[in-house]
């Protein structure tokens, strides 16, 4: 954040805000997108009525509910980044 000109207490300002919003927004069913980063997408995980238990596999089956998550997909540059096959470059601010 100091090499940004932004105080630490600022970027953490920026960052919660972000984060709340993500949240809020992924919670009440929107997708949300980052340009250059990735897309936040809620998406419901099926019930599974007949999981089998693994710690024991001849007992009663499980009942695994259906639930709410959320799918992070990062985009083609950001994976591109992690997986060393791009150069990541800054966007603004200081080099």
């Amino acid at each position: 954040a100091m090499d940004r000109g932004i105080t630490q207490t600022a970027s953490r300002e920026i960052i919660d805000s972000v984060v709340d919003c993500i949240t809020e927004a992924t919670a009440s069913g929107e997708t949300v997108s980052i340009a250059g980063f990735g897309k936040f997408e809620p998406v419901i995980q099926k019930a599974n009525p007949n999981q089998t238990n693994p710690q024991d596999p001849k007992g009663p089956k499980l009942q695994i509910p259906e639930k709410r998550r959320v799918k992070f997909r990062p985009y083609k540059h950001l994976a591109g980044v992690v997986e060393g096959t791009e150069e990541h470059k800054r966007r603004s601010g200081k080099d």
